[in-house]
Formats: C-alpha cells, structure tokens, sequence
C-alpha cells in the first residue's frame, strides 16, 4: 500500500485481526483488490476457517488449513485470499502463492502454521 507509513500499515493489519471469523480461499488468478479473480469452484471445494495473527509487518495464519479433498481438477491455484465469510462477503486481503500448485482429482491442498504471510507492502 504505496505512501502509508510503516506504523499506519501495522494499525491496519492489527484492525484486520479484530475482523473474526476469517476465511481463507484459493484463487487461479489474481483476485486483486476489487475481488475479480477466479475463486476455485467445484463441488468439493469450501473456504476454510483461519486464524492470523501478525508477525512484524505481516499477517501469517496461526492453524493448519487443508481444504478438501478435490473431487475435479481445480486448476493452478496461484493465489489465496482472507474473506469475513464462508460464502461471498467481503474480500479483506490477498496474496500471491511462493508455490503455486495444481490440483487434480483427489488431491489435498494444505497451509502449514505460519506459511501464508500477508503484508500491505
């Protein structure tokens, strides 16, 4: 977020944490900041639930997040975004992968603790 101070960027992304519960989703393209990418669809797929907190100038997820199963190819799955509900809502931020991967039938995509990091740089 260009001509923010460092000290306003943590403010906001402390703001972000109050915003509970959190949904994380995948996308396959950029869902920028006007949310017009391309979620993954399908009938397995579901936004699962996330916890963050922040680590300096980031927001990095405190749970393990797996996502179903697939039952269909859900593509390359190159970016993730944090949504203040399960279905729709509001897009609060979002991130491109380090790894993108494909998903193809009966595969498991999975979050680590602490490996999304979300930043407003």
């Amino acid at each position: 977020m260009a001509g923010l101070s460092n000290f306003a960027e943590e403010i906001l992304l402390d703001a972000l944490l109050t915003l509970s519960p959190s949904w994380i989703a995948l996308f396959t393209s950029d869902p920028t900041d006007d949310n017009s990418g391309t979620e993954v669809s399908g009938f397995s797929y579901a936004r699962q639930p996330v916890t963050l907190t922040r680590v300096s100038s980031d927001l990095s997820n405190t749970n393990a997040i797996s996502f179903p199963e697939s039952a269909e190819s859900w593509g390359t799955v190159t970016h993730c975004a944090i949504f203040d509900s399960e279905l729709a809502g509001n897009q609060l931020i979002n991130e491109v992968l380090v790894n993108p991967k494909t998903i193809g039938i009966g595969e498991i995509m999975t979050f680590p603790i602490g490996s999304i990091n979300f930043n407003l740089d």
